[in-house]
């Protein structure tokens, strides 16, 4: 079991040594309106890119470990098939955030919101806001009160 704490990090890590969150993929429509999406428009850096418009992908950094991997061919059928919920982006600044994201061209899906989430050892509260980006993703900006 992995525990953590929101100031200490890691506390017990048996198993893989030195994990960390490295990327989440997603499809795209149009990884070029994609890119500018997250680039210019939330601020996030380009990291890689390969391929084609047509048959391609792309890695953008979210922060100093994360990664959002992009890859075109986003069709009704790569969508139907696809196994994802959302993905969060911390972030101080929640209102900023979202915002920021409708301002570049996100659809809000809902507006920022505190929620206490039970948990094991105790709830933990949070301030949270979604909308969703170019190719329809569920985008969580998320910071722990």
């Amino acid at each position: 079991m992995i525990y953590y704490t929101k100031n200490q990090g890691v506390i017990s890590m048996p198993g893989i040594k030195n994990p960390y969150f490295h990327h989440v993929a997603l499809y795209s429509r149009d990884i070029d309106k994609t890119i500018d999406f997250y680039t210019n428009g939330l601020g996030l850096t380009l990291f890689r890119r390969w391929g084609t418009k047509e048959d391609g992908g792309a890695m953008i950094k979210i922060g100093s470990e994360g990664i959002l991997e992009v890859f075109t061919k986003g069709t009704d059928e790569s969508e139907e098939s696809a196994r994802y919920n959302h993905f969060a982006i911390y972030t101080e600044d929640i209102d900023h955030a979202y915002e920021l994201a409708l301002k570049c061209g996100a659809k809000p899906s809902k507006p920022p919101f505190t929620a206490d989430i039970p948990a094991d050892g105790g709830p933990f509260k949070v301030y949270v806001a979604f909308v969703k980006g170019p190719d329809d993703e569920e985008i969580e900006f998320y910071s722990e009160i």
